[in-house]
């Protein structure tokens, strides 16, 4: 009614409407160009597909509207439908929300309106209408037949309720209704009982294509199969559903989970049959693999059940998480006579001739019911009935008297003396006979040609153009052998993925006896020469590394360059050919070509195939050769995780990181090696800024979007992590290391307020909380909750600048309070969590006091202990698994009975602050705790009484404690910065306190014989420590770039693992008493400054370390002695020009001048400033130094005296950020938070020309050209400009393409070219045109990225601590990926040097090679 009063008191309200429209249709625009970061796949697609929709929606009303203006008799009808629509796009947000996430558990986030359920899955189903550009879905059933001599029945069962058969059995469950996830067709040991057969057939069966409408997807895997191959498996399926962009983009994925993530988000509501033949738990598949793959049956849910399905086969024993099987056998009675029968094409009439039927029973006995001998049997008797005119009963008789004859040789494989399998042999070799007497003369023996076949993996694919090489015939000649032998059933033809060739593969008995006879002829060596001759055909004597790498040319197909890439190693390495081995190893072309594929668990697998050959026979490769091919193995499994498909920041990682040892003249040819082949434009390092290979660090592992709360190592010595959000979280995180290098992540959860009954149980100590399929859609419905709220914070950003939305959002930011996304009062937010050593069980701690055990495994809640009554700080479990210690926020300490739930012995009690860690003896007897309170107190598990005094010492709040193994002694960190070892007998300190870290200590971890002690800290680093005396020992390790907030000390004290908030988990070699090479890091904190010589040959560098250093930028190395002096945080660096001098300024408000080649400090500290010294700028002879302080003012010195130059320049209102001097040294700029920047006259201390005035929020930096003429400033406020330093003036309009705060500029000596850089992590070239007022039409770029007289040079630039190159076609060539945060970027044009100070502590120092930049 209010909007039909104001129609009819306001002619003009449609009008106003349509303004509001236009004005959010702009807003609309502006979203959709928004970048998307952080988010995954899924994610983005979906949130690109609402705003389409969206924008469609308002454009019809736009329409509509524009109608009802020219039309007055509609305006009414079209008001009420516009701000109905209005309503419905605030509603869709929301919807899609409640769509995604579990009924249950998912809170109100964006918008609160009450829509039903139903109008939601319309709002989604509209959506999802509008895939994304180049990938379209198409439903894909392209899965291989069968033989039509394969007998497999799926029709209901004849006349009665149960299937009666195992085929029929499985179809059942696969069609049935239920929470099944997976069904698997099982036979543990068995091969050759119809598995595969069953398989294919049931993926074209009628019901199952109509059940299934969006696809059947096919996957064989086999014993051999590695994680890389069922990734290209997985990936393949989005390809042949439509998905080939998508599909491209997952296959560069390192991680399993997150190819499966993507391909649920591919299918995602798409009802799908996905089908894995042949599945194993070997090489990097685990022994819960099913239950990955099993996810991919929650793509679609119909009435709260699994609309997709997956099915598997497997013979693997090991294997957990079956789901539900049907388990396969030998066939008996008629099943297997009609097998026989139905392969063999025999008509009723030979079936039944007494003479047949005498030699089929025989048959039929000697296969004994095994489909695959069966099988082989009948179609060998279908082809010798049509070799051989005359009787056909008598070919039956003929076949029996062949395979008799051929009896004798023993059965094959793991199978020998097993009913059918004891005839198999027989049977396989009279089919080669019956070939071999087919055959034309001259014709090579196919018992050869099978033979050869011994070179497969088992379940591989070897492409016919491969064949031809080791048959030594041409492709259509090999096709026809092929075919020859399809038709007896010694092989299968395939076609080949993603290609138009076709290969053959073998069955696993089939390849078991290709090994067999390969044996029986070849002798032992059968291995060597076989693998050998298909080598040697390959490369037709040339040189193996050139073969493998070099584009073959026309006559070389894709399918066998794939395959040799695949398998060369394992050739190279059964062929005993280990010096082609270590020259291939060694060379970059093909450490490169691994990385680019993500297929460096196969260099890894052939290094240590090497490694143990050499080990026995030290003669085949030497021991340098042989380290530095470990070297660059370990320095390519460093770089797996920074390296994208550029082949220029892949040359960047693998010389950084092996360069420290280019002494060894191995090393030393593999670098010369990417300089050779490097594309153009590469940085080459001069000094590394990424860790070495072969270093303190061994492994890193990416866990995006998990904050790592809690590290350990399990029984087994694997790396386990546990991820949450503390205070916020409704689920936990586990991570476990596999042994073959990569994470499985398994989810508790998710938790809230809907689990009150099951966090306090109250019938029942032990119950279950939901079943494992309903929590892997708890899982999927918390990521779309996670997205969507990201969506929803975006586009509440960008509408709310609409008046027509105001209202609607404000009213939701009322209601939803401004920490929606914190902990509400109803509901349970994890606070402390920690696992067992089996990974199997993990005691988690919530906001609310409860305590509970949870089943990692099943999902499932175990216990819950009862007695906090405020929130759980930290919880710690015994080695054994019976004991758990909490602390809380209410000051006490807790021990509990894992097993029952009760606690043992009283309260501990005594702390007056939260009680933030608690640690535990191996034997469960003692708990050490730290609090808030800033002590450390020592417990009796059994009675609850303090032991000791308490400890006390630290400064600040005890962050973290660790007790040694007999409970003997305890380690503490603190916010105090230092770390403590305690006597737990008397309370009293043991050693010196340990100091060095520069923050808070936030974990320690002892060893268990408490001889050492780890610490990690907010400073970003680890240190590990002497627990007797307190010296560090070795350097302290960096490379994670934010906190790091827990940590782990094997029990022998030789690992450490670290988690940080920079969403890393490392694994550090604490033996290696120093860092292993002969490159030292440098600086030791962060490093704050850097400045290069004119010429940039050389490279300054200040570090809150408080020192100064200068560096070779041609060679890396450190020049003169470090300069030592300032007593704070060196804030800012300057080099001259000539490269003679440096000047430093420091949080100790002094200025020092240091001669560049000693070292030493060339006068007295230039004392003056009353605040700290911002910023220090030296002129190009390095006589003069000017200096900018927080005390408001600007300084000149002479940089031989000491002395301060003229008056002190006074002016600005706010503390100075940024001085900068002309080179002659005689004027001087400066910018200050007063948002202004001015220009002084370095003689006489006086402003020349007016401030510059025109930003809007502090400048953060200036830059002046050598003549002194212009002026660059960087603020805050996002925005770079120019400026007349004789007028004041700005020079064209402001530079607005930042996205935050520039936080630094630089100015060419002859003003033309501008650097920037800002938080937003990009750097920028810009050049600023002479004669600004006659040109301003006339830039060559787009008139959006040049206002005025600026514009941009696209070129080199570094953003979120990645460099790249950006052609002028928008193509973006990734040059390195740095691995740390960058603090300070200084480079040099005309040499193309880079130098950068990192977080780390170190300095980097590249080259940017080019055909402009030579290499040097």
């Amino acid at each position: 009614m209010d909007t039909h009063d104001a129609f009819k008191n306001n002619g003009s309200l449609a009008k106003d409407v349509l303004e509001q429209y236009l004005e959010l249709q702009k807003l609309t625009g502006d979203v959709a160009r928004i970048l998307i970061h952080d988010l995954e796949p899924i994610h983005k697609n979906e949130l690109q597909k609402q705003i389409q929709t969206v924008s469609r929606s308002i454009s019809g009303l736009v329409e509509k509207l524009n109608f009802e203006i020219k039309n007055p008799k509609g305006k009414l009808r079209a008001v009420v439908s516009a701000m109905g629509d209005r309503d419905v796009l605030m509603e869709r947000q929301k919807e899609a929300e409640k769509l995604y996430a579990s009924i249950d558990s998912v809170r109100s986030e964006l918008h609160v309106v009450g829509e039903t359920r139903r109008q939601g899955s319309r709002v989604v189903g509209e959506i999802r209408l509008h895939g994304p550009v180049g990938d379209v879905f198409r439903p894909s059933f392209a899965v291989e037949f069968n033989s039509p001599t394969v007998l497999v029945d799926l029709d209901s069962a004849r006349g009665g309720i149960v299937p009666d058969t195992v085929e029929r059995r499985l179809k059942a469950a696969v069609l049935s209704n239920g929470t099944t996830l997976h069904v698997g067709a099982t036979a543990v040991g068995q091969a050759g009982v119809g598995k595969t057969c069953a398989l294919r057939a049931i993926a074209h069966d009628r019901e199952i294509v109509t059940r299934f409408p969006d696809g059947v997807y096919f996957s064989t895997l086999g014993q051999d199969a590695r994680e890389a191959e069922l990734k290209q498996q997985l990936c393949n399926a989005v390809r042949m559903s439509g998905g080939r962009e998508e599909g491209d983009k997952l296959s560069n994925m390192a991680e399993l989970d997150e190819v499966l993530t993507g391909v649920q988000g591919w299918f995602a509501d798409r009802r799908c049959l996905f089908i894995f033949d042949d599945v194993w738990s070997r090489n990097n598949n685990d022994e819960r693999i099913l239950l990955k793959l099993s996810s991919l049956a929650s793509t679609a849910v119909r009435k709260g059940e699994p609309a997709s399905r997956v099915l598997y086969s497997t013979r693997d024993r090991t294997l957990t998480d079956l789901g539900e099987q049907v388990k396969f056998e030998p066939r008996d009675g008629r099943n297997a006579y009609d097998m026989l029968i139905h392969a063999s094409g025999a008509s009723r009439g030979e079936a039944e001739d007494p003479i047949s039927r005498e030699a089929i029973g025989e048959i039929l006995d000697m296969c004994a019911g095994l489909p695959l001998a069966l099988n082989v049997a009948g179609v060998t008797v279908r082809q010798s009935r049509g070799a051989r005119a005359g009787d056909r009963s008598k070919v039956w008789t003929r076949y029996l008297k062949r395979v008799k004859e051929s009896k004798g040789s023993g059965a094959i494989g793991a199978q020998k003396g097993r009913g059918g399998y004891e005839s198999l042999h027989a049977m396989l070799r009279s089919s080669l006979q019956f070939l071999d007497s087919s055959g034309s003369e001259g014709s090579p023996s196919f018992a050869d040609m099978h033979r050869a076949l011994c070179v497969m993996k088992k379940q591989d694919v070897i492409p016919l153009a491969v064949l031809r090489d080791l048959w030594g015939v041409d492709v259509d000649i090999a096709g026809k052998y092929a075919t020859q032998m399809n038709s007896v059933g010694l092989l299968e033809i395939r076609d080949l993925a993603n290609t138009e060739s076709q290969g053959v593969s073998l069955h696993d008995l089939t390849h078991d006896f290709a090994v067999f006879e390969a044996g029986q002829v070849e002798g032992p060596n059968w291995d060597k020469h076989w693998c050998r001759k298909l080598v040697d055909s390959f490369r037709k004597e040339r040189d193996v590394v050139e073969v493998v790498i070099e584009d073959q040319g026309p006559e070389a197909s894709e399918a066998e360059e794939g395959y040799f890439f695949e398998n060369i190693c394992r050739l190279l390495v059964k062929a005993e050919l280990m010096k082609e081995l270590g020259c291939l190893l060694h060379t970059s072309r093909w450490v490169i070509k691994v990385l680019l594929r993500k297929a460096v668990w196969q260099l890894v697998e052939a290094v240590e195939e090497l490694r143990d050959v050499a080990s026995q026979n030290p003669e085949v490769i030497g021991s340098e050769r042989l380290s530095a091919i470990v070297l660059v193995m370990q320095a390519a499994r460093l770089s797996a995780s920074s390296c994208d498909e550029s082949v220029a920041g892949i040359c960047f990682q693998l010389y950084s990181r092996t360069m420290h040892k280019r002494h060894m003249k191995s090393v030393e040819s593999f670098l010369l090696d990417i300089e050779r082949f490097a594309p153009r434009p590469w940085l080459l390092p001069i000094r590394p800024c990424v860790a070495a290979a072969a270093g303190r660090l061994s492994e890193t592992f990416d866990m995006p979007g998990s904050e790592v709360k809690k590290v350990m190592f399990d029984s087994n010595g694997a790396v386990v992590g546990l991820a949450y959000v503390w205070y916020g979280g409704r689920e936990l995180e586990v991570f476990t290391r596999t042994k073959h290098g990569t994470f499985d992540k398994t989810i508790c959860g998710p938790f809230g307020s809907e689990d009150e009954e099951a966090l306090n149980p109250t019938e029942s100590e032990t119950q279950t909380a939901r079943t494992s399929q309903t929590a892997a859609e708890g899982r999927y419905a918390t990521q779309r909750c996670v997205w969507i709220r990201t969506v929803g914070k975006m586009l509440s950003k960008k509408m709310a600048a609409c008046s027509c939305f105001r209202r609607s959002l404000d009213n939701d930011s009322a209601d939803n309070g401004t920490n929606a996304d914190m902990c509400d009062d109803d509901t349970s937010r994890v606070t402390a969590a920690c696992i067992s050593q089996d990974s199997s069980r993990a005691v988690i701690g919530f906001n609310n006091g409860d305590l509970i055990t949870w089943c990692t495994r099943k999902n499932e809640l175990v216990l819950s202990f009862e007695g906090h009554s405020s929130g759980i700080c930290d919880v710690v479990m015994s080695s054994d698994g019976k004991r758990v210690a909490s602390g809380s926020f209410e000051g006490t300490v807790r021990v509990w009975d894992a097993e029952t739930g009760r606690q043992i012995g009283d309260t501990m009690t005594g702390h007056t602050g939260w009680v933030r860690a608690v640690s535990m003896s191996g034997d469960g007897k003692r708990v050490a705790s730290g609090s808030e309170d800033k002590t450390v107190r020592v417990w009796d598990a059994e009675t609850g009484v303090q032991i000791g005094d308490t400890m006390t010492g630290h400064t600040d709040e005890v962050t973290s404690v660790s007790m040694s193994g007999n409970g003997k002694r305890v380690a503490s960190g603190s916010g105090d910065k230092t770390v403590r070892v305690w006597n737990a007998e008397t309370g009293r300190q043991i050693g010196d306190t340990m100091t060095g870290h520069t923050d808070a200590v936030w974990s320690v971890s002892m060893s268990g014989d408490g001889k050492r002690v780890a610490s990690g800290s907010r400073d970003e680093t680890v240190r590990v420590w002497d627990a007797e005396t307190g010296r560090q020992i070795g350097d302290m390790m960096t490379g994670h770039t934010d906190s790091v907030v827990s940590l782990c000390m094997s029990g022998n004290g030789k690992r450490v693992a670290s988690g940080s908030h920079d969403e890393t988990v490392r694994v550090w070699d604490s033996e290696t008493g120093v860092q292993i090479g002969d490159t030292i890091t440098g600086h030791t904190d962060w490093v704050t400054s850097v400045s290069m010589s004119g010429d940039g040959k050389r490279v300054a560098s200040g570090s809150a370390d408080r020192r100064v250093r200068v560096w070779d930028a041609e060679t890396g190395g450190q020049i003169g002695d470090t300069m030592t002096g300032h007593t704070g945080y060196v804030t800012s660096v300057s080099m001259s020009g000539n490269e003679e001098r440096v000047a430093s300024g420091s949080y100790d408000k002094t200025v020092r001048v240091w001669d560049a080649e000693t070292g030493r400090q060339i006068c007295d500290a230039m004392t003056g400033h009353t605040d700290w010294v911002t910023s220090v700028s030296m002129s190009g002879d390095g006589k003069r130094v000017a200096s900018g302080s927080a005390d408001k003012t600007v300084r000149v010195w002479d940089a031989e005296t000491g002395r301060q130059i003229g008056d002190t320049m006074t002016g600005h209102t706010a503390f100075v950020r940024s001085v900068s001097m002309s080179g002659d040294g005689k004027r001087v700029a400066s910018g200050s938070e007063d948002k202004t920047v001015r220009v002084w006259d370095a003689e006489t201390g006086r402003q020349i020309g007016d401030t510059m005035t025109g930003h809007t929020d502090e400048v953060t930096s200036v830059s002046m050209s050598g003549d002194g003429k212009r002026v660059a400033s960087g603020s805050r406020d996002e925005a770079v400009r120019a400026w007349d330093a004789d007028t004041g003036r700005q020079i064209g309009d402001a530079i607005t393409e930042h996205t935050d705060e520039v936080t630094s500029v630089w100015m060419s000596a002859d003003g033309q070219n501008m650097w920037s850089v800002s938080r937003d992590r990009t750097v920028c070239l810009w050049k600023v045109r002479p004669g600004a007022s006659d040109i301003e039409k006339s830039c060559e770029t787009k008139a959006h990225e040049c206002e005025g007289s600026v514009w941009p040079l696209n070129a080199f630039r570094i953003d979120k601590g990645r460099a790249f190159v950006e052609q002028g076609d928008g193509t973006i060539t990734t040059l390195a990926e740095f691995g740390s945060g960058l603090n300070t970027v200084a480079l040099n044009l005309k040499r193309g040097t880079v130098a950068v100070g990192m977080r780390s502590g170190m300095v980097g120092i590249m080259t940017v090679v080019s055909p402009i930049h030579p290499s040097p």
